[in-house]
């Protein structure tokens, strides 16, 4: 097999400079979006290829449907249900982010609770993906759901968050990441030298392969 084809699938590094920009509110998000944004998105095409590797019959279906692309038009990948329902499933079952550390501005009341001003909050925004009663079976794999519903149920998914705080490296991982999945699975057979493992270790950076899986990408024959 030529050395090229074999890669180590793990998290990948992203080496820049800020120093150049004085400003230190613009040097953290410049940091937010090329660093974070970088590293959370390698992270899900990561965890993509390895979901869907692991359920055969829907390897196949998938690239069924991505066989009819030419490779070079970014555009017709949304017009492809199966490959935005693996991107989607991946993100409802392995989030960058499974919680968001936030600070109370001013003194509010939820469900009952007084929250002062000043308080440290835990805000769970991805509890929604793993509620029976929004997905069955939510912590199964299964990228059909999306081909039923169309779309995930409102308000319950929420990988990047919202409102004024929404993720600012949301738009860099709606593009990179079907487009990364689709040339893999489209052109490769990503075969893994050992198994991988089934299960993530999941801590407040998200959900990450932690093992070093030594893959191989050979080309498909068609």
């Amino acid at each position: 097999m030529p050395p090229e084809t074999k890669f180590v699938l793990a998290r990948i590094p992203c080496v820049f400079s800020l120093q150049t920009i004085q400003n230190y509110g613009q040097r953290k998000e410049g940091n937010l979006v090329l660093l974070a944004g970088t590293d959370n998105t390698s992270s899900l095409i990561n965890s993509a290829l390895i979901l869907i590797a692991a359920y055969p019959d829907w390897l196949k279906a998938l690239r069924e449907e991505l066989d009819s692309w030419d490779g070079s038009d970014l555009r017709a990948l949304a017009q492809m249900p199966k490959l935005k329902a693996s991107v989607l499933e991946t993100q409802r079952i392995r989030p960058g982010i499974f919680a968001l550390g936030k600070h109370a501005g001013e003194d509010f009341e939820f469900e009952g609770y007084r929250v002062p001003a000043g308080t440290d909050v835990l805000h769970v925004n991805t509890l929604g993906h793993f509620l029976e009663e929004v997905y069955e079976e939510p912590f199964r794999f299964k990228p059909e759901r999306f081909l039923e519903q169309d779309k995930f149920a409102p308000k319950t998914f929420g990988l990047f968050g919202g409102g004024l705080h929404v993720c600012l490296g949301r738009n860099h991982s709606l593009m990179q990441t079907p487009v990364a999945v689709a040339q893999a699975i489209r052109n490769y057979n990503v075969v893994f030298d050992e198994p991988p493992e089934t299960r993530v270790r999941v801590g407040y950076a998200g959900s990450r392969v932690h093992q070093q899986l030594w893959v191989q990408l050979v080309p498909r024959r068609r």
